[in-house]
């Protein structure tokens, strides 16, 4: 959960971050509930603190 909650805040793709853990570990009934909150938690921060995405980090402001 933690690595899904890194993953989405440095991406700021939660949902491609939920899907990725979800197809790794093959356990969808058991993990949903507390990797949406993780995952939740981890993206509202980062987004609170104005951090930019992996992404996006390296273009030039203009």
């Amino acid at each position: 959960m933690g690595a899904a909650a890194v993953l989405a805040a440095a991406m700021q793709a939660p949902v491609a971050a939920v899907v990725l853990m979800l197809e790794l570990t093959h356990t969808i009934d058991v993990l949903m509930v507390p990797l949406l909150l993780a995952v939740t938690g981890a993206v509202l921060v980062s987004r609170r603190l104005d951090t930019p995405s992996i992404y996006s980090a390296r273009l030039p402001t203009q």
